[in-house]
């Protein structure tokens, strides 16, 4: 199933700066399959769910699981190339994801605010300038939601 979905909480400009972040992964790299999910560390909440999904998950339920979690206090991307190499990835990532996911890469932003999860159907489909380029659209995108959550 493929999703749209954003927080209906965020400002307009953030909305947009998802969907162009999403829309950037699929056109960046040859995952033919793609998902992009913010995810907010003080809250955990999800802020998009962009691209594939799960049928059985209803739009902006994606959390905050152990991985995401370690990641943003590491402020260092994981990468799971081969989910079915990690148990512990696919339940947390199947929550959400859809059942053909084969590779996660959680990037988080430097502040460690912001986690992106973006997801492929292909085992080791992200190679490390795409994990370089997904910290720097993790950055990105937090930069412009540090702006939307501080008080003017």
């Amino acid at each position: 199933m493929t999703i749209d979905w954003v927080s209906p909480d965020l400002p307009p400009a953030t909305a947009a700066d998802l969907r162009w972040a999403a829309a950037s992964v699929v056109a960046g790299g040859a995952m033919r399959g793609v998902a992009l999910v913010a995810l907010d560390s003080a809250t955990g909440a999800c802020l998009a769910h962009i691209g594939a999904a799960t049928s059985a998950s209803p739009p902006g339920s994606a959390s905050v699981g152990p991985i995401v979690r370690n990641t943003l206090a590491s402020k260092a991307g994981t990468y799971l190339a081969n989910l079915k190499l990690y148990p512990g990835g696919a339940a947390e990532f199947g929550r959400f994801l859809p059942s053909g996911t084969a590779g996660v890469l959680v990037a988080p932003g430097s502040a460690g605010r912001i986690a992106l999860v973006l997801a492929t159907d292909t085992p080791r489909g992200f190679g490390r300038l795409d994990q370089a380029w997904a910290g720097d659209l993790a950055d990105k995108v937090e930069a412009g939601l540090m702006g939307a959550w501080e008080p003017e």
